[in-house]
């Protein structure tokens, strides 16, 4: 159980939550770690409690959201199984990018220049 905030330290946190909005709203095509990740290290100056204190804060935010409708439920496991594809079939050196990927596994369509073995890793990952 979160220890509760001081008045500074939700002034930050709501501020930090502020800041991720903006960003997120400049730079849709992003991920969300990404852009969570660059925020943190220009918070670095800032102390632990206060650091922990934005986490809490973001998570609260996230939490507000449960539980999840079925229909994002879905979308949500849709885009984590691009993604898993696509980083496992990187690490075993497919050069399909993360869009040819969800092409292949969403629409079933082939993308012109790949391999077949490229292909068929990802449908069968």
């Amino acid at each position: 159980m979160p220890k509760a905030l001081t008045a500074d330290s939700r002034i930050m946190a709501a501020q930090l939550y502020e800041a991720l909005l903006r960003q997120l709203m400049k730079r849709p095509d992003e991920r969300l770690e990404d852009i969570l990740a660059e925020m943190m290290v220009s918070n670095r100056h800032l102390n632990n409690t206060t650091q922990l204190a934005q986490i809490d804060q973001l998570k609260g935010w996230l939490d507000g959201f449960r539980p999840l409708s079925p229909t994002i439920v879905s979308e949500l496991k849709q885009r984590f199984d691009v993604r898993f594809t696509y980083d496992s079939n990187a690490i075993e050196g497919n050069t399909l990018s993360l869009s040819e990927t969800e092409l292949i596994l969403t629409k079933g369509i082939t993308v012109g220049g790949k391999t077949l073995e490229e292909h068929l890793g990802t449908l069968n990952q």
